[in-house]
């Protein structure tokens, strides 16, 4: 697991409901980026969206990048 700390600036469109500045303004806040593995398991990956991420995110709707890799082992 990765965990990198720093800044984002986070535009809060007009009828926003924003937990930190106000609908309308652009504000810096402070961020974390997390990445880790899973196996390929759709089911897993949906759960941890539905019951980790989501519901203890601070956005209304966090970014989620979801990217499919291969381990090719030289043999």
């Amino acid at each position: 697991m990765v965990v990198r700390a720093g800044v984002r600036t986070v535009p809060a469109t007009r009828g926003a409901i924003p937990t930190q500045g106000e609908a309308g303004q652009t504000e810096v806040v402070d961020s974390v980026r997390l990445e880790f593995c899973l196996p390929r398991d759709p089911q897993r990956l949906q759960r941890i969206l539905e019951h980790g991420i989501v519901p203890h995110h601070p956005w209304q709707v966090p970014v989620v990048q979801v990217e499919e890799i291969e381990l090719l082992l030289a043999g």
